[in-house]
C-alpha cells in the first residue's frame, strides 16, 4: 500500500516515473507542487473491466509506447511532452513477458472531487521485473487513463564475500 501511496500524492498534475530507485518527478499541468490526495481505507474489489482496461493498456504501452495508448488518454495527460514520454518508455523493458503480466495491488482515491483507482502490475523480464501502475478515473464511463508509472527492478545476483559492492567499488568489511 506505501508503494500506491507515493504514487496517489502526485496525482493529477504529476506523473512519478522512476527506475532502478532513482524518482524523478515530471510535471504537465504547469503545477510544481505536490498533491495530497484522500485514500480509500479498506477498497472494495477491482471491477474485471477496469483490471482488463490496465492490463490491455500496459500490453499496448510495451509494445508500441505511447502511441498504443494515447487514444485512452484522459484530457490530464495531453499535455506530456514527446521527451517525457520517451523517458518513460525508456524505462519499460523491451524484454518484457506480457503473457505473464500479474496483479500485485490496487487501492482507491480522491482528489478535487475526481474518485480514481490505481492498479498496480507485475511485468516479468529476464533479469527482474516492471512495476506498472494504471490510474483509471471511477466516475467516468470505463475507461481512460489519468495517470501511468512504470518503474523497472534487476534481480541482482547474490555478491561474493570479497568485499565488492554491487557498483564494483571496494568497501572494508567489519572484523
Amino acid at each position: 500500500m506505501v508503494r500506491i501511496l507515493s504514487l496517489l500524492a502526485s496525482l493529477p498534475v504529476v506523473i512519478t516515473l522512476s527506475t532502478c530507485g532513482e524518482d524523478s518527478e515530471i510535471s504537465y499541468a504547469g503545477s510544481q507542487e505536490p498533491l495530497a490526495p484522500k485514500l480509500v481505507e479498506g477498497p472494495p474489489p477491482l471491477s474485471p473491466q477496469v483490471y482488463d482496461f490496465a492490463v490491455a493498456g500496459t500490453q499496448l504501452f510495451f509494445l508500441e509506447g505511447r502511441k498504443g495508448i494515447e487514444s485512452r488518454f484522459h484530457p490530464a495527460l495531453q499535455g506530456v511532452s514527446d521527451n517525457k514520454w520517451s523517458f518513460l518508455e525508456g524505462v519499460a523493458s523491451d524484454g518484457a513477458n506480457l503473457r505473464e503480466i500479474t496483479y500485485s495491488d490496487h487501492a482507491y482515491g480522491e482528489h478535487d472531487g475526481m474518485r480514481f483507482v490505481v492498479i498496480e502490475l507485475k511485468v516479468p523480464y529476464e533479469g527482474g521485473h516492471n512495476l506498472v501502475k494504471m490510474v483509471v478515473p471511477q466516475d467516468e464511463p470505463c475507461c481512460r487513463l489519468v495517470g501511468i508509472d512504470v518503474k523497472s527492478y534487476e534481480i541482482l545476483p547474490p555478491t561474493s564475500h570479497s568485499g565488492m559492492t554491487r557498483s564494483g567499488q571496494n568497501r572494508r568489511l567489519p572484523n
